[in-house]
């Protein structure tokens, strides 16, 4: 009897040994799983979070390439209009340089400009020979006159430095290229005084005078003087102040023709320290 009570005691206590061990194993394993789907939770998390930010950043950069871009596409500069309509029919050059004096707020008058500080000098006749000064060194006439002619670059800077007598000066940009013009002056929000033909029509030689008794200059019939102020992919446009034209936008390749058969001429104001700097 007392050996079957031990053999009762023994099982007993091998299977408690058992459960005990089976439950410690078990829940092992079952903590093992739990924490492997939190790390999976976790990790897929962070993977989400990564993934927005990332996205966020991608789409951030797009936006601002695209930005960038249309900068490099278009640009349009606010310039105030004035037209030489009527009242100064050769005055092209002097309204332009007005509109530029106007977009930097100065507060000048076309006649004023002409009056005080535009070089004028008459044509005339000597013993049957046409004489006129060259454009490079006088307006040719007076702007007023239908009958006058016109000036280059060269004058229109002097011009507007005996006005420009604080932190401004016109420069001659002549012979820079379109492409440069836009780089350095209106992409950064500096018109340009540009010349042309009118209507950007095709030029054709025009009077010839004597400059000197031994030196002759052939006028470029059609030769018009307009404000630069912007473009986009096809286009270049101009304050153009012939005849009210107002704002007027032009094809690319027209106007590089016309550009350089008025010889690259351009004029531009800018600070004088960027003068120094450069």
């Amino acid at each position: 009897m007392m050996k079957q009570n031990r053999r009762g005691l023994v099982f007993v206590f091998i299977t408690v040994i058992i459960g005990i061990t089976v439950f410690i194993y078990f829940g092992k394993v079952l903590r093992n799983g739990v924490s492997n789907i939190e790390c999976e939770t976790e990790k897929n998390a962070v993977d989400e979070v990564f993934r927005f930010q990332t996205d966020e950043i991608n789409q951030d950069a797009e936006q601002k390439t695209e930005s960038i871009f249309e900068i490099f596409l278009e640009k349009r500069l606010e310039v105030p209009y004035l037209s030489q309509e009527d009242k100064y029919p050769t005055g092209c050059e002097s309204v332009s340089a007005v509109m530029l004096l106007n977009y930097f707020e100065y507060d000048i008058s076309v006649d004023t400009f002409i009056d005080l500080y535009l070089e004028k000098q008459d044509y005339y006749w000597k013993n049957g020979v046409f004489y006129a000064p060259h454009p490079d060194k006088a307006f040719i006439g007076d702007p007023r006159n239908s009958n006058s002619y016109g000036c280059y670059a060269p004058v229109i800077v002097n011009a507007l430095n005996k006005y420009l007598l604080g932190s401004m000066e016109a420069v001659n940009l002549t012979g820079t290229s379109i492409e440069n013009l836009i780089g350095t002056y209106i992409n950064n929000d500096i018109p340009v005084l540009f010349w042309a033909s009118m209507n950007m029509k095709q030029t054709q030689k025009g009077t010839t005078w004597n400059i000197s008794e031994n030196e002759t200059f052939d006028w470029i019939a059609g030769e018009h003087c307009l404000v630069f102020i912007g473009y986009d992919e096809d286009n270049y446009y101009f304050n153009d102040p012939y005849q009210s034209n107002g704002i007027v936008g032009y094809e690319k390749e027209l106007v590089d023709k016309r550009f350089n058969e008025l010889g690259n001429q351009a004029v531009a104001i800018i600070n004088r320290k960027q003068t120094t700097s450069n």
